[in-house]
């Protein structure tokens, strides 16, 4: 069986960069090690659901990161893999998402003349997005289910209900405690780090003796 897996890399997005106008720009791209890595996952998973691919990873220039070829497999498959990465590139959806769009507006098939689009499914595209903000009321939930009922405790911590019962319903105050707890340590020039684990760690190492014993047999 030789099906291809292509994955493109999009430029991977900073979120909150400003828009100027510049001589020289900045550019983020997947490094090879990366791409070495989605590769070999990509072939891994591939394997495991009885495929075997070809595995394109390309830069968001349109750059060959890495190609990973599967033992057998077919010739055409090396040049599908690589259209199908390069049209994941070129419109930042996958193949399958633009064959979709390709078969709904008939107006939009002229884009398959061009060098290397195709419509065959297989193409992902690679996104990152560095921005760790968060503005807002709190989004994450953490969901308990138990034989008693569920917990929910959510709003950053703030709301917690167990089944229909409100147990606590506070405003979110945990983030700014954390702050300023964090001010008032730099201030006074402090630190809440609790050093005592370690020095069980470092005993262990540097007291502890390594005794080798005959090996446990369970009959």
């Amino acid at each position: 069986m030789g099906k291809t897996v292509s994955i493109a890399a999009i430029a991977l997005a900073l979120a909150g960069a400003t828009a100027n106008a510049q001589a020289v720009i900045t550019e983020r791209s997947l490094s090879t090690d990366a791409a070495i890595d989605a590769a070999t996952a990509a072939l891994k998973r591939c394997r495991q659901d009885g495929y075997q691919v070809v595995v394109t990873v390309l830069d968001q220039a349109g750059r060959t990161k890495a190609v990973v070829s599967d033992d057998r497999g077919r010739l055409h498959t090396v040049e599908h893999s690589l259209r199908k990465a390069y049209t994941a590139l070129t419109y930042r959806i996958s193949t399958a998402e633009y064959g979709q769009r390709v078969a709904s507006t008939p107006t939009a098939a002229g884009t398959l003349h061009l060098d290397k689009i195709t419509t065959a499914a297989g193409g992902l595209p690679i996104r990152a997005e560095f921005d760790w903000r968060q503005t807002g009321p709190q989004s994450w939930d953490i969901r308990v289910e138990t034989d008693a009922g569920n917990l929910v405790l959510s709003g950053g911590g703030s709301r917690l209900v167990c089944g229909e019962r409100i147990l606590v319903d506070e405003k979110p105050a945990e983030y700014r405690g954390v702050y300023r707890r964090f001010i008032e340590l730099v201030v006074h020039d402090k630190s809440d780090v609790d050093l005592s684990p370690l020095v069980h760690v470092a005993d262990a190492f540097m007291l502890g003796r390594r005794r080798d014993v005959e090996p446990l047999m369970e009959g």
